[in-house]
């Protein structure tokens, strides 16, 4: 991020060494410059007649090649929708994080309650009947039926933008 000065006029330059960096670098300057808020419930942009933006020289490079955090595995992801994962993605993004640990597992309620390596309403129907009227009595059972067809749509389409949006995604199938 340089001001850059060329014929009597000045320019402000916002790159990086390849377009991830170069987006970072925009997220940056309205973060750090502009004082712009990206969080994960929304994002804080001040309202300005006019913007003054200082001289700057400013060049950084990340201590760790990849960053990022794995999502939450039970009580929160595995019923978000595409556009909370896009959500989710998107602020990551402007966090400068680069990597996702993501399970299949996590579309569409797969995972509650559930070893990553079971399918509850065939190994085990009795308790995967027992966990529904549970998520029915907490008012969470409408989505519940995804079929498996649609959570592996769900599933590519959540890898597919995170991939668009410049991020390595590292599949997992369970802990142990």
């Amino acid at each position: 991020i340089q001001t850059v000065r060329q014929e009597g006029k000045e320019y402000l330059v916002l790159g990086g060494s390849n377009q991830r960096g170069a987006l970072y670098a925009v997220y940056h300057f309205l973060e750090h410059v502009l004082h712009c808020g990206f969080f994960e419930d929304g994002e804080y942009i001040r309202a300005l007649p006019t913007i003054a933006v200082p001289d700057l020289d400013m060049v950084e490079k990340p201590w760790f090649p990849y960053r990022g955090f794995q999502i939450d595995q039970r009580y929160t992801a595995p019923y978000w929708s595409l556009d909370e994962w896009k959500a989710e993605i998107d602020w990551r993004v402007r966090k400068k994080m680069n990597l996702m640990w993501f399970s299949p597992a996590l579309v569409r309620g797969q995972t509650w309650s559930v070893p990553a390596d079971e399918n509850p309403s065939k190994s085990n129907p009795e308790r995967y009947l027992a966990n529904r009227r549970t998520w029915e009595a907490l008012g969470l059972g409408l989505g519940l039926d995804t079929s498996e067809d649609d959570a592996t749509r769900m599933g590519r389409e959540v890898i597919e933008y995170a991939r668009q949006r410049g991020m390595e995604v590292v599949s997992f199938t369970g802990f142990g």
